[in-house]
């Protein structure tokens, strides 16, 4: 009964947790941004300094983790994909990001309009 209650896994670690705690920082970044460019909250410097802080972090954590060359070469690469994840998704829902918002008129067939291109991205 006893042997029930011990770790069966002793080496579980700290950074066993990290890509789910990168998942959480890029999807509070990704849904900020995306309330952002949908209006539903005000574009304020300090909502964007917090996204840029959540994906910074996530950053630093993979930069001062394990080591990434050696990730790599173990085909452990699941940190990695999650950051790219993580700042590819964050650059289409931020305002005037990758993703361009169209709007279309009432009865206009979906499809039909072209992006609206400002010269800028």
């Amino acid at each position: 009964m006893a042997g029930a209650l011990v770790n069966p896994s002793p080496t579980v670690g700290i950074s066993d947790g990290l890509p789910g705690l990168f998942m959480i920082l890029g999807a509070v970044a990704y849904q900020s941004a995306k309330k952002r460019k949908l209006q539903l909250v005000e574009n304020t410097r300090k909502r964007r300094i917090l996204e840029f802080l959540a994906l910074v972090l996530i950053a630093l954590l993979i930069l001062l983790g394990p080591n990434v060359p050696q990730l790599i070469q173990n085909g452990d690469i699941l940190t990695l994909v999650i950051f790219a994840f993580a700042v590819i998704a964050y650059l289409f829902a931020r305002p005037g990001g990758i993703g361009v918002l169209q709007k279309y008129k009432k009865g206009e067939p979906l499809g039909t309009k072209t992006a609206n291109y400002k010269g800028q991205f």
